[in-house]
């Protein structure tokens, strides 16, 4: 990843936020982005039913169309393995494509079973289970370890409305289910199956945005339209207990995210904030860190596998990436320019390497995060070397020397 310390580092985030940008889909929205764990494959959505896969390591990629289903793709995701990807449509079915295989638009898996379209597909950690949310009210959960995926899943029932949103804890233990019913359902996953009756049942006084799993499985965290983040302790025996209540925000909450070291609880709000509450403090409710800046809605947030780098993704068209290992996290953002509409999504891939952020003009871009990546990505939008006068700038005390080999030395 990105060293803070080094000087190169601290020019490289100028070219970050000016020239690391490329464009790749048509005018459409791209609501939905997936990074594929070994860093190699980006998924989003198409039109017209379409899914398209985009290899990231090519530096003019071609997409990969994925064609199938009848109506728009809603959702997607990957396995961890980098075996499968699904996409769930409002054609009421999910699809599950071998990405492995040399083929990946060979005939998919088609998982069945849906009485109205699919909103949210999730792997589990392990890679055994992939659980689909859908506007009948219900979730399904496949085992893709098993010879016929497409047989039998098991039918999660209760939602009154749409599932709109849901995750797998870490360890595997739990499945949690978000309703426009203003509820949140878990179920435990056992060794040979998913539970059909919740383990508990959480409210909210409004509608849930998101959820989210801390790394270490104690908590649940909930975002709502009440502008409230609620904190559930999952572990055992107090899956039931009053949460702990997050409140600061202004208006309606729409992303929460944990960082994977355990020490962030990020939100991002309509009030055109993000804020990260420290997990490690033992009352993570106390002084909260404002992440300001954004001019509209934070509509996404994303961390990085190791916990450096938060991404925000706005309304007023910016994406930001916050480095939440400083210790004023509040300070200096890169800033990703560029969109003309809302940036709806952000994702890291899980090997660090790349940073994906779609909006809703239908423009997909995508970052290196690695030093070497990022000098030749700068090296090829800008066509020349620091100038003298830039390098004294970025580099004071340091002898000159060419940072893009292909060109000559400035003046």
């Amino acid at each position: 990843m990105i060293g803070r310390t080094a000087p190169a580092a601290d020019a490289l985030r100028q070219a970050l936020s000016s020239v690391a940008e490329i464009q790749l889909s048509r005018p459409e929205h791209v609501g939905a982005v997936a990074l594929s764990g070994d860093g190699h494959w980006l998924a989003s959505r198409g039109s017209g039913g379409t899914a398209r896969l985009w290899d990231v390591t090519n530096p003019a990629p071609v997409p990969v169309v994925l064609r199938g289903h009848k109506f728009a793709v809603h959702a997607l995701a990957f396995s961890g393995d980098g075996h499968w990807l699904a996409t769930g449509s409002l054609d009421n079915t999910a699809r599950l494509w071998d990405i492995s295989a040399g083929a990946p638009t060979a005939e998919p898996i088609v998982l069945r079973g849906h009485q109205a379209g699919i909103e949210a597909v999730a792997f589990s950690r392990d890679d055994r289970w992939l659980a689909a949310g859908s506007r009948d009210g219900n979730a399904r959960v496949w085992d893709v370890s098993a010879g016929a995926p497409a047989a039998e899943p098991v039918v999660l029932r209760g939602h009154t409305s749409w599932v709109v949103d849901l995750t797998f804890s870490d360890d595997g233990r739990w499945l949690a289910t978000g309703s426009l019913d203003k509820s949140v359902k878990l179920w435990e996953i056992t060794a040979s199956a998913p539970t059909t009756e919740p383990g508990a049942l959480f409210v909210h006084p409004a509608v849930v945005t998101q959820m989210a799993f801390s790394d270490d499985g104690r908590w649940l965290a909930t975002g709502s339209t009440d502008s409230s983040v609620r904190l559930w302790n999952i572990t055992a025996g107090a899956s039931t207990a009053e949460p702990v209540l997050l409140r600061g925000h202004e208006a309606a909450v729409w992303a929460v995210a944990f960082s994977r070291d355990g020490h962030w609880l990020a939100t991002g709000s309509r009030d055109g904030t993000a804020r990260l509450w420290d997990m490690t403090t033992g009352a993570p409710a106390a002084s909260p860190v404002t992440l300001r800046g954004h001019e509209s809605d934070v509509l996404a947030l994303a961390f990085s596998e190791d916990g450096h780098w938060l991404a925000t993704g706005s309304r007023d068209g910016v994406a930001w990436v916050w480095d939440v290992s400083a210790g004023v996290p509040a300070a200096e953002p890169i800033v990703l320019r560029g969109y003309g509409s809302p940036v709806s999504v952000v994702a890291f891939s899980r090997d660090g390497r790349w940073l994906a952020a779609g909006s809703e003009d239908g423009t997909l871009r995508w970052w290196p995060l690695q030093l070497d990546g990022l000098i030749d990505l700068a090296c090829r939008a800008a066509g020349r070397n620091f100038t003298r006068i830039e390098w004294e700038q970025y580099f004071p005390g340091q002898a000159y020397h060419k940072t893009c080999s292909q060109w000559p030395e400035g003046k």
